[in-house]
């Protein structure tokens, strides 16, 4: 099964145009990795890899302990889970997916890249108000 290959990304400096429909491009959350459109970023911290393993399940093959500083960026988004799940999963362009659970309710997605020394974790969430939607993006890249 191959992904749709995902829309041009603007260089630089750009700020990409609204490409209409439901759940759209709304930028990058890190270089090369989107957010829908109307995603509202809530939070931006930064941790370290080791905070991270509850959230690397061994299949993934994903060593979250091999990242010294992962930044995680927390976003509401108003659409529904399952909508934003499929936004990620038709965005991901050249990422390879490590790891993918998802349901109506929400899910998380691992993608790695770069022969894993660049990981992103995508975390989905139904929001505190009814009908938004809780998005965490964590990247780790190694030194």
């Amino acid at each position: 099964y191959e992904t749709p290959a995902a829309e041009e990304t603007p260089d630089d400096g750009e700020t990409p145009s609204d490409g209409g429909g439901d759940v759209g491009a709304g930028g990058d959350a890190f270089d090369d990795v989107p957010l829908p459109d109307g995603a509202v970023e809530t939070s931006d911290v930064t941790i370290s890899g080791s905070q991270v393993p509850f959230f690397a399940p061994p299949e993934a093959g994903v060593d979250a302990e091999a990242f010294d500083e992962m930044t995680m960026k927390e976003y509401d988004v108003d659409a529904s889970p399952a909508d934003v799940i499929q936004f990620y999963k038709d965005a991901r362009g050249d990422w390879d997916e490590a790891f993918a659970v998802s349901s109506d309710e929400g899910g998380l997605l691992i993608w790695t890249r770069d022969g894993g020394a660049r990981a992103v974790w995508i975390s989905v969430g139904e929001g505190v108000d009814s009908g938004t939607t809780t998005l965490a993006v964590i990247h780790g890249q190694t030194q």
